[in-house]
């Protein structure tokens, strides 16, 4: 299964959780007394949508999971749903057959933990209006720039648009803030006024919801810190292509706009700048 390390570790896709007590592990730091723990990681993002035309849109990240918690969800698959009626594309040998149902073979409750979130305005460390920086305390290990999520009136997030089509991932070391630098929105339909949007955007009107355009500006040594986080051990994010995926959840599918020295794409294939490689 060349897509299984980005699986969610949950069957309901749509409804993306936001803070630590939910089962995803992730805390929001607020201003302060910061601690940075040596046993926990901490990634530091700015989301501009200062040039967009969109509603506000928060990021969603993925963490790949462990081998352990990949059995452990697998195992969970199987029991659940041995003996449920094939989904409709299934052919009548896969219906009959004993083998372990595969991934997304049918609906059921995950009671372990999540590795998917959304980045909300109720997480921001400081910031107002279409400006927010955020600075977030996860489990050490590596993430994925998912997609992207719409906050509906109930204050809850749906993935709106998945990076399906090629995004980037990342490593969270203990003990340091990985700075990821700022995350930029806007709607494809219009040609942006955003740089790394503007040949990604101007497509005209979308079948359904508004398809999000997404872009990372990386952080570098002029990026702006807060005051309170200057002392603290900080490094940029190391990015990495990351492949096509299939996400049966959301709306819409895109990808995230080129990195340079990063991520570019052929003819619709992702492209790793580090190898040079074109990945499946």
């Amino acid at each position: 299964m060349k897509h299984f390390a980005l699986f969610l570790l949950s069957m309901f896709v749509l409804a993306l959780p936001a803070f630590a007590d939910d089962g995803t592990g992730v805390i929001a730091v607020h201003a302060g007394a910061i601690v940075v723990r040596p046993d926990r990681a901490y990634i530091l993002l700015r989301v501009d949508q200062t040039q967009s035309r969109l509603a506000p849109i928060q990021p969603v990240f993925l963490r790949t999971p462990t081998e352990a918690e990949a059995a452990n969800y697998l195992a969970a698959e199987q029991a659940a749903c041995r003996g449920a009626p094939p989904a409709a594309d299934k052919s009548q040998k896969e219906a009959t057959s004993n083998a372990s149902p595969p991934i997304g073979h049918c609906a059921f409750e995950y009671k372990g933990p999540k590795n998917v979130f959304a980045v909300t305005k109720g997480m921001s460390f400081e910031g107002k209006g279409d400006f927010h920086l955020y600075l977030l305390e996860i489990i050490p290990g590596d993430y994925v720039f998912y997609g992207s999520s719409a906050a509906t009136l109930s204050g809850a997030s749906v993935l709106d648009t998945c990076n399906c089509l090629g995004t980037v991932g990342f490593h969270a070391a203990p003990g340091v803030i990985t700075d990821l630098g700022t995350f930029l929105f806007d709607t494809v339909e219009q040609k942006s006024a955003i740089p790394e949007l503007a040949a990604e955007t101007g497509w005209g009107k979308s079948f359904g919801n508004e398809v999000i355009g997404a872009a990372i500006r990386p952080a570098d040594k002029d990026i702006a810190v807060p005051a309170p986080l200057a002392t603290f051990p900080r490094v940029p994010a190391v990015y990495h292509a990351v492949g096509s995926y299939v996400e049966p959840g959301t709306d819409n599918i895109n990808r995230l706009a080129p990195i340079p020295g990063v991520l570019h794409y052929t003819n619709g294939r992702v492209v790793d700048e580090m190898s040079g490689s074109i990945l499946p």
